[in-house]
């Protein structure tokens, strides 16, 4: 994946969504974002990503421009099963999430939590754990700051909270 030479569509602005345009816009990557919620804080989002680079997509354009993009980008509360989503599996373009992004660009270890209970208890532990034992760890994914704000930092660790949406875009 070589973002400056692709087009990328972020479906859903909030966390995961914002952390993933912003890496790309970092990355020179032309960036879509769209997000059919309405809210104050979805609204506050898009002004941001726009100043940053960002395209912002009406629901009206969603089909044509989804047809130039390389890549969508899916937040964990959009389902794998959205039509775009599927359309883009069925042409072969890639489907991924924003865990998927920060694992191609993560360059330290991840250690990943996933399960019905226990979670956020046991990234919690096993952050502390690391950073006792002398490493750079990071608590993210649901727990924290989404994990791909680790690509490019000084985490040695990052200790991962991943949901089972998170796991269908890895």
């Amino acid at each position: 994946m070589y973002p400056k030479l692709q087009t990328f569509l972020i479906l859903g602005l909030s966390k995961s969504g914002v952390a993933a345009a912003e890496f790309l816009l970092k990355q020179n990557a032309k960036t879509y974002i769209f997000d059919d919620v309405a809210s104050e804080k979805v609204e506050s989002n898009v002004k941001s990503l726009c100043f940053k680079g960002a395209v912002l997509v009406k629901k009206d354009e969603l089909q044509k421009v989804a047809a130039e993009c390389d890549a969508i980008v899916l937040s964990p509360g959009i389902p794998i099963d959205h039509p775009l989503a599927v359309a883009f599996k069925r042409d072969g373009r890639a489907v991924i999430g924003e865990t998927e992004l920060a694992a191609r660009y993560f360059q330290g270890v991840t250690v990943a939590v996933t399960g019905t209970n226990g979670k956020t208890t046991t990234v919690s532990m096993l952050e502390k754990t690391l950073t006792a034992g002398g490493y750079k760890a990071k608590a993210c994914g649901n727990i924290g700051a989404p994990m791909l704000y680790q690509a490019g930092s000084d985490t040695e660790s990052a200790v991962a909270e991943i949901s089972s949406f998170q796991l269908e875009t890895l």
